[in-house]
């Protein structure tokens, strides 16, 4: 099986944004915050989220925090 694509079609005139326009724009709409994403392993995820469960607090407030008390203890 072969797959034709049709190159001769040319790309409209609308205007992708890119990656650092389109944060720009969601953080501008969420209030001015920024978005960190961090990988976990599975098993650590796991305890994080049961933790935050048993406290009633959500993941969030707790990053924001340890990160705000890391900062704090700089000097």
């Amino acid at each position: 099986m072969t797959k034709k694509v049709d190159i001769s079609v040319r790309p409209s005139g609308r205007r992708v944004p890119t990656a650092d326009a389109w944060v720009a724009t969601s953080s501008a709409a969420a209030g001015k915050l920024k978005r960190l994403t961090i990988d976990l392993d599975p098993e650590l995820h796991a305890r994080f989220k049961a933790r935050c469960a048993m406290r009633g607090t959500k993941m969030v407030a707790e990053v924001v925090a340890m990160i705000s008390r890391s900062l704090d203890g700089e000097g």
